[in-house]
Formats: C-alpha cells, sequence, structure tokens
C-alpha cells in the first residue's frame, strides 16, 4: 500500500479486471471471497490522501459497481446484497476519506434504488442519508450524480418523501454554496457547448430555439440570422452564457425530478413532488435571473404542463374518471403557482 499512485494505478488495471471477472463467476463462494477481498483492499487505499485533480479512488472502487453491473439480472441475489453491503459500509466507515470514489458509490445506490429487491433500495438509502446529513461538502463534486440518485429513490414509495426533503437539501445548498462557481471554473466552457449542441437540435415548441439563436446572435460579433441559424455557435460563450448553462446543468435535473414525479399514479406521490416544486421555487426565485427563469419555464414548466393535458385526454378516453380528475387537479395547482410566479418575476 505504500506504493507511489502512478504505480498503483499501472497494477490496478490488470488486479482490478480480475476481481471483475471473478466478482461475476458461477460459483458463489468464489464471488463472495473475491468481493471480501476487493472491500479490504478499498478500506484500506481509501485511507491514503487523494490529492486534488487526481481520481484513484473512482478507478480502484470501479469493480464493485462493474459486478454490480453485472449481476443486475442473475438469479444469485447475493452478489448484489454483498456489493451493495460493503458499499454502504464503507460509506458509513470511510466517508471523511471519499473524494472521487462518490461517484461509483452514488452509481452503485442507484442501480440498487432501481432494483427488484426493497432491501437492497432500503440499505442503499440509509447509508445516502447518513452521506448527505453528515458529509455534504464531499459530495459537492459529485453533485450530478447525488441528484439523479436521489432522483430514482424518490420514485420509491419507501423512500420518497425523505428523498425529496434531501433533494430539496440539494437545492438549498446549490444556492448557498461554491457549487456553482466550481462547476463554472472547472468545466463551464464544456458545459456551455453541451447547451449549445443541445439547443440547436430542440424543438421550436415556446419558442425555445428562436429564443436560443437570438441569445447566441447576442454573444456573437458580427454573427447574422443566415450565418447561425440550424446550426450551433462555435463560440465558447460570455462569462453570463458560460453561468447560465451551468445552472441549467444543475437545477433542471431537481426540478424535472419533481415534475416527473408529478406523473406518478399515486395521488401522495404526485402531490408531495408538487409541493417540493412549489417550496423549492418559492425558497430560490428571488436568486433566479430573468435568463434562467425564461429557460425554467420553457424548458421545464411549460412541456410538464403538454405532459399532463396529454395523460387527463388519455385517461378520459380510457374511461378514467378518478385518474384524469386527480391530474387536472394537479394540472389546475400547478398554473395557479406559475401564475404566482410570474406576477413577481
Amino acid at each position: 500500500m505504500d506504493r507511489v499512485r502512478f504505480q498503483w494505478q499501472s497494477i490496478w488495471r490488470t488486479v482490478g479486471e480480475h476481481f471483475t471477472w471473478v466478482g461475476s463467476h458461477k460459483n458463489l463462494h468464489v464471488v463472495t471471497y473475491a468481493i471480501d477481498s476487493l472491500r479490504q483492499l478499498a478500506a484500506k487505499f481509501l485511507e491514503k490522501e487523494e490529492r486534488k485533480s487526481f481520481s484513484y479512488q473512482k478507478m480502484f472502487l470501479r469493480p464493485f459497481e462493474t459486478i454490480m453491473l453485472n449481476n443486475l439480472t442473475s438469479r444469485q441475489k447475493e452478489i448484489k446484497e454483498y456489493v451493495v453491503m460493503c458499499i454502504a459500509a464503507l460509506c458509513q466507515q470511510k466517508a471523511k476519506y471519499i473524494r472521487s470514489g462518490w461517484e461509483v458509490i452514488l452509481n452503485i445506490f442507484t442501480l440498487a434504488a432501481q432494483d427488484t429487491e426493497a432491501h437492497l433500495a432500503a440499505q442503499s438509502f440509509q447509508a445516502l442519508d447518513y452521506a448527505v446529513t453528515n458529509h455534504f461538502g464531499l459530495l459537492e463534486e459529485s453533485f450530478p450524480e447525488l441528484v439523479n440518485c436521489l432522483s430514482k429513490f424518490s420514485m420509491n414509495p419507501q423512500q420518497s418523501a425523505k428523498a425529496l426533503s434531501l433533494l430539496k437539501v440539494c437545492a438549498r445548498r446549490l444556492s448557498t454554496s461554491q457549487i456553482v462557481e466550481d462547476y463554472v471554473e472547472g468545466q463551464g466552457r464544456a458545459v456551455h457547448q453541451r447547451d449549445v449542441e443541445h439547443m440547436s437540435r430542440g424543438a421550436p415548441a415556446y419558442g425555445i430555439q428562436s429564443q436560443f439563436q437570438k441569445s447566441v446572435a447576442r454573444q456573437v460579433p458580427g454573427s447574422t440570422k443566415a450565418k447561425n441559424e440550424g446550426k450551433p455557435s462555435e463560440a465558447t460563450g460570455s462569462a453570463e452564457a458560460i453561468q447560465l448553462s451551468v445552472l441549467k446543468e444543475l437545477w433542471f435535473p431537481i426540478l424535472r425530478s419533481y415534475t416527473g414525479l408529478m406523473m406518478e399514479k399515486s395521488d401522495q406521490i404526485s402531490a408531495a413532488a408538487l409541493s417540493a416544486l412549489e417550496s423549492t421555487l418559492e425558497e430560490h426565485h428571488p436568486h433566479f435571473s430573468e435568463e434562467l427563469w425564461r429557460e425554467i419555464f420553457s424548458q421545464v414548466l411549460l412541456p410538464v404542463l403538454d405532459d399532463i393535458r396529454i395523460q387527463v385526454d388519455q385517461a378520459i378516453k380510457r374511461g378514467g374518471s378518478e385518474r384524469a380528475n386527480g391530474l387536472a387537479s394537479t394540472l389546475r395547482r400547478l398554473l395557479g403557482s406559475m401564475n404566482s410566479f410570474l406576477c413577481r418575476t
């Protein structure tokens, strides 16, 4: 364990592949022994400080994720159970040492959240709740993975309420911590370029594409509509444009987690999601710029109104009056909230 990191990186390429292969063996005893050996190595390795801009932990923990993926449909559910148990234990016992390894841990918890075995989701969520509550600062570098993980847990009836509560914690930290600034500095230009390419391919509904093309024209000196129309800008973007793209990258997954749950058949989950959306926008709307509000309305709120309207029409055609009435109630409440926000912005 005292070897320098570069030596470990070279060694682990081979050792990690071996653990991955053995971790998918047909013999359960062999698999269990391999995962336990991997756990012991990981426990020791995580205690070694990981320097900024390095990701050795992520590489070291990756075999756990690959083993989990390889056994998602396996009849030997004990393999998944043991992987989740090991990762949950590492999360709770070694949390203060974990840096880049959070990305892999959150990916494993995300897989567990979608598994048919309810106890896997319960065990994973307990460890995730502990990490978010006690070590949120360490999770900030893996913020998108954290939001995605909580979004999956929010779809489980047993964890939905608590997951929505933790998503609101994420929103609060997004407004008060250095997450946005750090992303602008580290990934801002790449995020903006992805946003430019995505918006250039977007459907022209709600005026999204026309608004985008106007903003591109403002950002590129000497540009013309004919020159920029229908293709992404080659410009790197102004500081304001990069900031807006990063805000969308970080805020939209949280807001879309709420709007996605509003379509759930469970009235309790749907109502809780709508309340979470309203309270999040109510709490943080003073920090939103006019440009960000425009993007939230055009890319999050207006599309979900269309989705709900379509679901209402389909429910009526199928004779599901109870479902149609529930969705219509959600639609009216959301329209009222949107009108309230429009009057104040």
